[in-house]
């Protein structure tokens, strides 16, 4: 299982769908024969499916309506 990961910040609310191929490698004299055993390429699949959401927050002060609250004092929100 390919496990690498990346960053998801340049792909927020975009949608992907991900082939799986499964290859036979062959060595020959120092050179590979590559041939396709199995694969899933079914772009309708929802299984296939990744979905990077946009996930955003603000939070605001209730007493100021400002995004700055006082740290000695209570905050209610």
């Amino acid at each position: 299982m390919d496990t690498r990961k990346f960053g998801t910040e340049d792909y927020n609310g975009m949608t992907f769908v991900v082939y799986g191929e499964l290859y036979v490698i062959q060595r020959y004299d120092g050179d590979d024969a590559r041939s396709i055993v199995a694969s899933h390429t079914d772009i309708a699949d929802l299984n296939q499916i990744i979905y990077v959401p946009r996930i955003t927050t603000e939070l605001n002060d209730k007493k100021t309506g400002t995004k700055i609250a006082d740290a000695d004092g209570v905050m209610v929100c």
